[in-house]
């Protein structure tokens, strides 16, 4: 009988501090519960708590991710079947994609290394300056790599390679690249800080190389270097990434070095 009363006054108090919770904070609590992905969205359209990415809390998994009555759907990464699925529609471009089979990852896809390069000649250069434009391209040697020849990365050089890929992200589309483990076990930095591809962008990537260990390491064209990961947008973007609106390196081949002289 007393154990009774004790889970009962447990059970009560348990109500009490629930309801004294803020709306969203009690979804937030059910969210983390097992439970179908139908029932869950029923009972998030009952508390009316708000779209699931402006929570302040812990964001429900992608496979809790529902669409809620006059809310957007969640931000998501495509999967290999999405990405697939897109490829074929042609709204998303990655040409040429010679193994899909190998390159297409479960969230990702292989890039491929280019045969050109560009290196600063860092013996014959005082500085790099951003306003001045004869600073940043006449101090540059361009390399073109043959047959099956390798581009030496030696310790602390950088350079800047290219994706042998030519992509064309659609606008409800955003992508990131980052480097392959395999090359980043071996210090290899693929991208400084420029991972961020905006929907709208066509043309070959760019890719700011480092080789940030002691030891020279050689890379072959034509070798996965990167992956693309692909980010779909709760909307597509009203002024994509393009010509229309002065993108500085839309249509790029092969790497290209900073525009940022052109900044206003």
């Amino acid at each position: 009988m007393a154990r009774e009363v004790v889970a009962r006054d447990r059970q009560s108090l348990r109500q009490k501090l629930n309801l004294a919770l803020p709306a969203r904070h009690r979804a937030q609590r059910r969210l983390h519960r097992r439970e179908p992905a139908e029932e869950l969205g029923d009972r998030l359209e009952l508390l009316d708590v708000g779209c699931p990415r402006n929570w302040g809390g812990p964001r429900p998994s992608p496979r809790l991710a529902v669409k809620r009555k006059g809310c957007d759907e969640v931000s998501m990464i495509l999967s290999d079947s999405d990405i697939t699925r897109r490829l074929n529609n042609g709204d998303l471009v990655i040409h040429p994609l010679v193994d899909p089979e190998l390159q297409i990852q479960p969230a990702s896809v292989d890039l491929r290394l280019s045969s050109e390069f560009i290196v600063y000649r860092a013996a014959q250069v005082a500085f790099l300056d951003p306003r001045r434009s004869e600073t940043l391209e006449s101090n540059t040697e361009r390399i073109d790599v043959v047959d099956d020849e390798p581009f030496i990365l030696h310790p602390g050089q950088f350079a800047l390679g290219s994706t042998l890929e030519r992509v064309e992200i659609p606008a409800d589309l955003v992508a990131r690249v980052d480097g392959r483990s395999s090359l980043g076990r071996l210090a290899v930095v693929v991208h400084a800080t420029a991972g961020f591809i905006d929907p709208g962008f066509a043309g070959q990537i760019t890719l700011e190389l480092s080789n940030i260990g002691p030891i020279p390491v050689r890379l072959y064209p034509g070798m996965r270097v990167a992956q693309i990961v692909l980010h779909q947008m709760t909307s597509p973007a009203e002024r994509p990434y393009g010509r229309e609106r002065g993108s500085r390196y839309q249509g790029q081949t092969g790497p290209v070095t900073s525009r940022i002289d052109l900044d206003p």
